[in-house]
């Protein structure tokens, strides 16, 4: 009966690391803790009743999702100028005051290691997957 359980594979399962990939890629945030237990107990569900090998490769595709919304939440991000900010706020009529922001993380870096880790995972998957359909038969 194991061995039937080791068959289970194929792109929902692939797809479906991308759920303790997810966990693992939230260990940069503070939430990251709390939401590792529970990543760490799917993956053990899906090693149990899914094959090792290649499916958990699926994480890499979790781990993109999150860089690709650190992308999408900076998306306004505004980079300081060098010194800081000196000058004058110029206020218009009934303004009482004026705030300005800047910094944060700038999104083309997290959106090309989002990129980059999706494509590893899809292109490394699909030739595992392929050199293992070939080698079957």
């Amino acid at each position: 009966m194991a061995a039937r359980h080791r068959s289970r594979g194929g792109w929902p399962w692939f797809f479906a690391w991308a759920i303790p990939g997810v966990a693992l890629g939230l260990q940069v945030s503070v939430i990251g803790i709390l939401v590792l237990p529970v990543g760490a107990l799917i993956a053990s569900l899906l090693l149990w009743l899914g094959r090792r090998w290649p499916e958990p490769l699926g994480m890499l595709e979790g781990m993109a999702g999150v860089a690709f919304f650190v992308a999408f939440v900076n998306r306004d991000y505004q980079p300081c100028p060098p010194g800081g900010f000196r000058g004058e706020i110029t206020l218009q009529p009934g303004e009482a005051s004026a705030t300005f922001s800047c910094g944060g993380i700038d999104p083309v870096v997290s959106l090309t290691v989002g990129l980059t880790l999706a494509l590893i995972g899809l292109v490394v998957y699909a030739l595992v997957r392929r050199s293992m359909d070939v080698a079957s038969g």
